[in-house]
């Protein structure tokens, strides 16, 4: 079936969101395309996509509100074979019968549906075997790849694909006509509890972070642990009671003032930082891998003592991985590593006189009057935060000094 059609259905008889897909991948061409999750196609999107996916565009479905009630929901499945293993084919063909069911390129299946019960952001994974993936639960925030559109596998980045690098072509396609197709609604918590149970004489295991949300899982030792980060981070805070336009005003010209004098490894942590805080793009409008993003920008706040993890959820882009729990312990690992950095630098501040400022101030002054005026090669005892405030202590270093031609 052509995947114009079934564009056209999902857009013009569902009133759905759709969001064009560069060709023969799984990239989106637009930014932002976030958005769709919480808002329709104005006239003009309903024009234009439709004349890309034309065009040789794919295109994709988000994880999107319907009214305020109800959202539409994606179940991702990597093995449909395993699937019938799991519930049984009998039941998964009577499931397909009462909803869009789509095969993937790599034989996975996407179940579509409506439900009143949803999370607000994605869970990758829902369910694992053996610690891998075997299904992802995509909601609020992210998407799936639609019905008619084709991947060349010499664009796969998958490990499981088995064309992986080849000029080969395959594509999503459902054993039904738009015309006989629907998404109808499903208790969705109730489903996953069926899988949950179904699942246990495979092997397969629901994630922690699925279990906690169907209300089956208690509040594990790590998140109790940062719940204690979060508040002893919340007492460093330099921000407490500006508002978020003014913390991100603060923060730009930090920023303005220091970029254009930066050694390269700060220079690229300013530049993230200018982009996400300042011109308000996401990771990928920048092109950066979000863990690395997530790394340079956390980094850049804290250390300028935007501390209250709250506000810095705020200020993070929407792509950022800290809203997907892909790995349930990610953003309090990632944070707890970066805190230990620049805690010791901030309780310089936090807990000194004005003195102790100036000598800072003082330092920086000369440092930069030495940097103007000689080459200076350094041996440190320590390395990161601390080499700044140690620069003038001779017994923890050793300067070479040569005049500047």
């Amino acid at each position: 079936m052509d995947k114009i059609e079934w564009a056209k259905w999902f857009i013009d008889t569902l009133g759905f969101a759709v969001i064009p897909i560069d060709r023969d991948t799984k990239k989106p061409t637009i930014p932002n395309w976030q958005q769709y999750s919480t808002r329709a196609l104005t006239d003009e999107e309903k024009e234009k996509f439709p004349k890309m996916i034309e065009e040789g565009y794919n295109y994709g479905i988000p994880g999107q509100m319907l009214d305020k009630n109800r959202a539409l929901v994606i179940l991702d499945f990597e093995d449909k074979e395993l699937l019938k293993a799991w519930i049984g084919e009998s039941e998964l063909n009577k499931l397909c019968q009462n909803t869009l069911c789509v095969t993937t390129p790599h034989n996975g299946l996407h179940i579509y549906a409506i439900t009143e019960e949803f999370p607000e952001y994605k869970f990758n994974p829902a369910f694992l075997r053996e610690n891998k993936n075997v299904m992802d639960l995509q909601s609020l925030k992210s998407y799936v790849v639609a019905p008619g559109s084709c991947i060349n596998h010499k664009f796969c980045d998958s490990a499981k694909c088995p064309w992986k690098g080849q000029d080969y072509v395959t594509c999503y396609y459902a054993d039904i006509t738009p015309e006989r197709a629907k998404i109808n609604e499903i208790h969705l918590k109730g489903f996953l509890k069926y899988l949950v149970e179904k699942g246990k004489k495979l092997g397969i295991t629901p994630a922690s972070g699925l279990l906690e949300w169907l209300g089956g899982n208690k509040k594990s030792d790590t998140e109790e642990d940062f719940e204690k980060l979060k508040e002893e981070m919340r007492k460093y805070d330099r921000y407490r009671g500006k508002t978020l336009d003014a913390i991100r005003d603060e923060l730009c010209k930090a920023i303005k003032k220091k970029i254009e004098h930066a050694e390269e490894k700060a220079k690229e942590t300013l530049n993230i930082a200018k982009g996400v805080l300042c011109d308000k793009k996401t990771y990928a409008d920048i092109g950066i891998d979000r863990s690395r993003g997530d790394w340079h920008l956390l980094n850049f706040l804290l250390s300028h003592g935007a501390t209250d993890l709250d506000v810095v959820m705020q200020l993070l882009p929407e792509d950022s991985k800290v809203f997907e729990p892909k790995w349930d312990k990610y953003t309090f690992h990632t944070v707890a590593k970066i805190w230990e950095r620049v805690k010791p630098w901030l309780t310089e501040f936090r807990n000194g006189d004005k003195k102790t400022e100036l000598k800072l101030r003082g330092a920086l002054i000369i440092s930069n009057l030495l940097r103007k005026k000689y080459v200076i090669r350094t041996f440190y005892q320590d390395m990161g935060q601390w080499c700044f405030t140690k620069l003038f202590h001779l017994k923890d270093i050793i300067l070479v000094l040569s005049k500047r031609d």
